[in-house]
């Protein structure tokens, strides 16, 4: 398997084709998606920071929601921005004081791949949650996935229904 390095991390560059969707939640400064659309991807950045300011490239789209555990999904939680820390609450935003406050809808992998259309991704990214978020996985969603948490025994497991552990972040599709 050819493993590249894009912006820092590590992926399974003969698993993806030309014009893959790349899902990246959480991206910070971009520079992975932009990396990836650079290779002719079509990248989806999902945030739900507030204070979070998207820049276009051709074959890069925009969403502003938050991706979560799906005893959340469906109800709006609140993207609170404070200093430096941004917390995701499905909890009342009144319990928040001197912030600002963004209300956004809360979805899991499994909507926002059935609202965009995209029954395989090449790759999904996940910056933040990725215990709970990968935990609850449906199937194999994608060719490969970046987690950059550390995952947990049980969540590996889980994973490992469908994926093998290649590096310390990256996770691959079994091959049959």
């Amino acid at each position: 398997m050819s493993v590249v390095e894009i912006e820092g991390f590590s992926v399974a560059a003969d698993l993806l084709h030309k014009h893959s969707p790349v899902l990246d939640a959480a991206p910070g400064d971009h520079r992975f998606v932009h990396g990836m659309a650079k290779l002719g991807h079509f990248t989806f950045q999902l945030e739900s920071n507030p204070s979070y300011q998207p820049t276009y490239v051709m074959g890069m789209s925009f969403i502003r929601k938050a991706i979560v555990p799906r005893p959340v999904i469906g109800n709006v939680v609140y993207a609170v921005k404070h200093g430096n820390a941004e917390v995701i609450n499905p909890r009342r935003a009144e319990t928040y004081v001197d912030c600002h406050i963004e209300y956004v809808q809360a979805f899991d992998l499994t909507m926002i791949s059935r609202d965009l259309g995209i029954q395989q991704w090449g790759l999904i990214k996940l910056n933040h949650d990725a215990n709970d978020i990968l935990s609850e996985l449906p199937g194999p969603m994608a060719q490969q996935l970046i987690a950059i948490d550390a995952l947990t025994d049980e969540t590996k497991r889980h994973l490992n229904q469908w994926y093998e552990k290649y590096t310390d972040t990256l996770w691959v599709i079994k091959t049959r």
